[in-house]
């Protein structure tokens, strides 16, 4: 099997030679759209817990988001360009 494109923020490492859809996106607005919508994928399981559990007792293999990535995430979706939000409108609904 070969993939040929991604959906997330960033390529995985797993599938270096396919690109993310917002690689392959026709303008900037397309890009910015893509970006809003991929977000989901880095928050979609959210694990909140305290500071310094030790990994062997989370019970999942996990690389968590801290506070500031999660609010970097969600500042990009807020400074997303209104004709971004309309192409999502317009395509996922």
């Amino acid at each position: 099997m070969r993939a040929i494109r991604q959906f997330g923020l960033e390529r995985i490492a797993e599938l270096p030679d396919a690109p993310t859809a917002i690689e392959l996106a026709r303008d900037e607005t397309g890009r910015h759209a893509l970006r809003v919508h991929s977000v989901k994928y880095k928050t979609t399981y959210p694990f909140i817990l305290p500071p310094g559990v030790p990994a062997d007792r989370i019970g999942v293999d996990v690389n968590p988001l801290g506070g500031a990535q999660i609010k970097a995430l969600m500042r990009e979706i807020d400074a997303a360009p209104q004709a971004a939000i309309d192409s999502l409108k317009n395509n996922l609904n």
